[in-house]
């Protein structure tokens, strides 16, 4: 039956390409040009392992492709269907998911031509971005994802390059706010990082946590450490928003004023929000997920809710015994 289904899906994109091209459909302009950064298809590959439960992921990049490696949640048929789709996609009834546009996966084709996925029953490569042809099983029980650099304008030295740069500079905050994802690998021919995060207990509320997030490069290791106070959203109860102050309890406890701090929607948006430390929810955002429509009701709604969990964390930082003259210069207080 899986397999019935999946001819009949090659079946129907092919008639659906041969359409489009009749009617000179530019699908190359439109999936190379959502995202600013061509490389922007890491953060949703990450995404893609994150909605699937995924604990740990690996990058290793060659000179030729890349190989993406993840061990959550195996595909199925409707994830194939999404994932080859255009405005498909299985997480849309889900406010609390990530992907919920059904393009985003379409970013890859910003650096290949053909992307590859290995993933439980399916094994598959994608052509003309919608259409997807069967390959011979490969024996791994992870996700596997293989962009070859064939891209039809980008060369192969540009995208490798694009892509070295991209993995050895990931921002550790950019991991902050995922909660399946705790290990992230990544590999060059010249070199290999690490990045993990941990969580601790910080107070008697469980919805406050100490999140420390490490880079390790070679004998180099680099680590953020933030308190994140969680408040469930009165929109549903699957939904939260949160709060992160960077400190630095090394020796003497301090916070540290967040510098250019973004909104996140689990990664970072491009709205700047102006303040001393990081704000996230499950906000309404732009189809490539860079910028929030700020007059949108349920967008005004969870800014409140925010703001409020701002106050709230306060008393527990005084409960702490933590206010001091640092938290009190991270806050937006206007001076007089």
């Amino acid at each position: 039956m899986e397999n019935q289904n999946f001819k009949n899906l090659i079946i129907k994109r092919k008639k659906w390409i041969q359409s489009s091209k009749e009617n000179k459909f530019d699908f190359d302009g439109i999936f190379t040009g959502i995202y600013n950064d061509p490389s922007h298809f890491i953060f949703e590959i990450l995404q893609n392992a994150e909605d699937a439960n995924a604990s740990s992921i690996s990058f290793m990049l060659y000179f030729d492709r890349l190989e993406i490696e993840h061990n959550g949640r195996e595909f199925d048929f409707r994830d194939v269907d999404g994932i080859t789709g255009i405005g498909i996609s299985t997480k849309k009834d889900d406010l609390n998911s990530i992907g919920k546009f059904g393009v985003g996966f379409k970013s890859v084709f910003a650096i290949t031509k053909t992307p590859i996925i290995h993933s439980g029953y399916y094994h598959f490569k994608i052509e003309y971005f919608v259409i997807p042809s069967l390959l011979n099983k490969n024996n791994s029980n992870e996700t596997i994802f293989i962009l070859p650099f064939n891209h039809p304008t980008r060369l192969k030295d540009e995208v490798y390059d694009i892509l070295r740069v991209k993995l050895e500079n990931l921002s550790l905050k950019n991991f902050l706010f995922l909660k399946s994802i705790v290990d992230i690998k990544w590999e060059t021919p010249e070199k290999k990082g690490h990045y993990y995060k941990k969580f601790e207990d910080f107070h008697k509320n469980n919805l406050v946590k100490k999140v420390t997030i490490v880079s390790k490069i070679g004998d180099e290791e680099n680590y953020e450490k933030y308190i994140v106070f969680k408040k469930q959203s009165k929109i549903d109860t699957k939904l939260f928003v949160e709060v992160a102050y960077r400190i630095d309890d090394s020796e003497n406890f301090s916070f540290i004023k967040e510098k250019n701090a973004n909104l996140f929607v689990y990664f970072p948006t491009e709205k700047v929000t102006y303040l001393n430390f990081i704000i996230h929810g499950p906000y309404k955002t732009t189809q490539n997920r860079e910028n929030i429509p700020l007059n949108d009701e349920q967008n005004m709604f969870l800014l409140e809710e925010t703001a409020n969990l701002v106050a709230e964390s306060i008393s527990i930082i005084k409960d702490l015994g933590l206010l001091n003259i640092s938290f009190l210069e991270v806050l937006p207080i206007d001076k007089v």
